[in-house]
């Protein structure tokens, strides 16, 4: 499936934040031209919550402090600004990542949740699994192997392909359209 492309969303140059889900969307959102603070998001998204969830399975209980679920907390914040969005999940990895292409190749960043687990910045061990987490990947070398992700982090994050492409089944709302 991949063409040995390189597809870099030109002008992204937004890094940095403090919930990965406010994050993504500041970021993608001032890439478009619009600035709204993440404390602002999470309000429009529906605010603080908790949940502590525990199973014999895991290791160490899951600690989280945003209202509501993943995916309607994205498309309530879309939805409360005017803004179109669309959550796309598949379960065909090509179809996946075709689609993920061709959002590049129009030049919008794209927001995927990931599992942490599979993120090598994060050096997390491989039990605790988390599908959740929100990140933007705003291009791909597939020459060099290499995915740019605007995270948490101040600057941009490259992963290689195949640690990238290891976190299974990634879900990814089309944010500027």
């Amino acid at each position: 499936m991949k063409e040995n492309e390189k597809l870099i969303v030109q002008g992204f140059n937004q890094f940095g934040g403090k919930h990965c889900q406010t994050t993504a969307l500041k970021n993608i959102f001032a890439y478009c031209g619009l600035h709204i603070s993440e404390e602002m998001l999470l309000g429009l998204g529906g605010g603080i919550g908790f949940i502590y969830w525990y199973m014999k399975r895991m290791k160490v209980p899951f600690i989280g402090c945003r209202n509501g679920k993943v995916d309607e907390f994205s498309l309530n914040i879309c939805r409360r600004i005017g803004v179109n969005a669309e959550i796309v999940q598949t379960n065909s990895e090509n179809k996946a990542y075709y689609e993920f292409k061709e959002l590049l190749k129009q030049g919008k960043p794209v927001n995927i949740f990931v599992d942490m687990v599979y993120l090598p910045y994060f050096a997390l061990p491989k039990d605790p699994h988390f599908g959740g987490h929100a990140i933007v990947v705003y291009g791909i070398d597939e020459i060099n192997n290499k995915v740019y992700i605007s995270d948490r982090s101040k600057k941009t994050i490259n992963c290689y392909d195949r640690e990238f492409e290891e976190s299974p089944k990634f879900k990814k709302p089309s944010i500027c359209s």
